[in-house]
């Protein structure tokens, strides 16, 4: 999975990490993330997802990748 969202990070100036977390994010229901970190530098990192807003296109390509199916649309 990170192999295939390394493309859509690159075209948004981001982490592969900040995508995801921003994914997750954009659901609808969704409050928080939980993410872990294993430094200083991850923390800053993930945090940084928080700023992340992901384009139409990119959540269309994100849920060709993952899709959620009719029970969470």
């Amino acid at each position: 999975m990170a192999d295939a969202l390394r493309p859509i990070a690159e075209d948004v100036d981001a982490t592969v990490a900040q995508v995801a977390i921003a994914w997750v994010l954009d659901q609808s229901g969704v409050a928080a993330a939980i993410t872990g970190s294993r430094d200083g530098g991850h923390l800053r990192e993930n945090a940084g997802a928080a700023d992340l807003t992901l384009p139409d296109e990119v959540l269309d390509r994100l849920e060709e990748l993952i899709p959620l199916g009719p029970a969470f649309a």
